[in-house]
């Protein structure tokens, strides 16, 4: 995490977290924090998550999440309590800081929660737990309360005390899916897995759904690429450090500054910045395809905004070996040992 523009904060092992100078190199300050593995996202966790006023870094560890000031590394919060797997999803609300987990990737060592903590203390505010977290995608929060899809069932829970009601049943997939993310958008709720789509209205209704069969279940399909992931976590881990840097900018100058405020001055970490927040138009799919009279194996671009098809390649490739750049809008395919090729998608 970058928490300013020359100096960035890790935690790539079990034994603490640091601050470095990114020119440099030089350990600015290190806290231990005691954990039986590093948080790495491969391994479930979520991003670190820096408060708009750039004065505390929300860090999961094990099954708590640590509030940590960035300028000297000394903890905001004594001993925040145990929670009841380890943390998936972290978002800073008005009422404090809403947390989202469950089992590790094995399905062990934790069960599903959701739980709001005090910003002041990392104690939880609510009297249980949300449980009802079986398949469940991300939340995402709508003024006062967090809707999140679960067991086919759509809830919108209360953030200030963690009641909740069932505001719509027997949302399906087809393909035996089951939904993996949950998005809000200015035209509804926008939900995904591997290959279907579907626009749910804020109140659960649905708008459309859009299916593309895989092309076969022993199919490899590797579209997360790195570029992908970087988008992701861009829109999550970065979305703090975004608001954070144009407030910093904003203290500076006494005036409202660009949005990406301090990365701006890198150059191609900016225009990739910005160019993130138009990722959020189009879903690629691997699915059969015929295009330009050609069949087989290949990639749909799909509107998020209607479910329509409107863009395809035909990679012929019963195994296809690619990777998907959604912010520059690229298709890398390895045709074979010797040659990758590209597509402008």
């Amino acid at each position: 995490m970058f928490d300013t523009d020359e100096t960035m904060i890790t935690f790539m092992n079990k034994k603490a977290i640091r601050k470095w100078n990114a020119k440099t190199g030089e350990l600015m300050w290190e806290t231990e924090i005691k954990c039986k593995v590093a948080p790495a996202l491969t391994y479930g966790y979520c991003p670190m998550l820096l408060s708009d006023d750039v004065s505390t870094l929300y860090i999961s560890a094990e099954k708590s999440v640590f509030a940590i000031r960035p300028t000297d590394g000394s903890l905001v919060w004594e001993k925040p309590d145990k929670l009841k797997g380890l943390v998936y999803q972290i978002s800073i609300v008005p009422q404090g800081i809403l947390v989202k987990g469950g089992p590790n990737p094995e399905g062990k060592h934790g069960d599903p929660f959701m739980m709001l903590l005090d910003a002041s203390t990392g104690k939880k505010m609510w009297k249980k737990e949300f449980k009802k977290l079986k398949a469940s995608t991300n939340f995402v929060v709508d003024g006062d309360h967090a809707l999140v899809l679960s067991d086919k069932k759509l809830y919108s829970i209360n953030i200030a005390d963690g009641k909740y009601e069932e505001v719509a049943k027997d949302i399906k997939f087809e393909g035996k899916e089951s939904p993996g993310s949950l998005r809000k958008r200015d035209d509804g709720l926008f939900i995904s897995s591997s290959n279907n789509l579907m626009m749910l209205s804020m109140s659960g209704e649905q708008k459309w759904h859009a299916y593309h069969k895989a092309p076969g279940s022993g199919m490899f399909s590797k579209i997360a690429s790195m570029a992908a992931i970087t988008a992701i976590n861009v829109g999550s881990a970065m979305d703090g450090y975004s608001r954070a840097s144009a407030n910093a900018s904003r203290s500076a100058t006494g005036r409202g500054s660009a949005k990406y405020g301090l990365i701006t001055s890198n150059p191609y970490m900016s225009k990739r910045f910005k160019a993130s927040t138009n990722t959020e138009g189009h879903k690629y799919i691997l699915t059969k395809v015929e295009a330009d009279g050609e069949k087989g194996p290949g990639i749909v671009k799909v509107s998020k905004a209607t479910g329509d098809v409107v863009g395809q390649i035909v990679l012929k490739d019963k195994k296809p070996m690619y990777e998907v750049d959604e912010i520059e809008n690229k298709l890398f395919y390895v045709k074979d040992k010797k040659e990758i090729i590209c597509y402008d998608l």
